[in-house]
């Protein structure tokens, strides 16, 4: 008679299959119970008047003042940025400078349309 020593081994390919079976079956269902937050978008009234075109302020490497398309003269700056200021409902103003521009003149031109009362000043690539 043997008197041997059995050793069990346990079979983990089942429990693997069954393991996989699950993950699928858990990755078909997730997508189709997933919902989203309902989102309210207001609607625009009729009587709501258009955007407005929004102020580019443009300095190119002359240093040479643009307003959208219009040339701005040193002297006309200050005039012409409250004229504008006063008409419309945002105060924004964007400011676009030349690439070879010293960045301190930018930054001048942005302080001077703050003295002149526009609260957020967004500087363009």
């Amino acid at each position: 008679m043997t008197t041997g020593s059995r050793r069990s081994i346990i079979n983990i390919t089942p429990l693997i299959d069954i393991l996989l079976v699950l993950m699928m079956i858990m990755m078909v269902i997730t997508p189709i119970a997933s919902h989203g937050l309902p989102a309210a978008v207001p609607e625009r009234s009729k009587d709501q008047a258009p955007a407005e075109t929004p102020l580019v302020l443009r300095i190119d490497r002359d240093s040479q003042l643009w307003l959208n398309q219009e040339r701005l003269r040193e002297a006309d700056f200050a005039p012409r940025l409250t004229q504008l200021l006063a008409r419309r409902a945002d105060a924004v103003l964007f400011i676009q400078g030349d690439a070879e521009l010293p960045f301190a003149a930018v930054a001048s031109v942005v302080d001077r349309a703050r003295g002149v009362g526009f609260t957020r000043a967004a500087i363009l690539p």
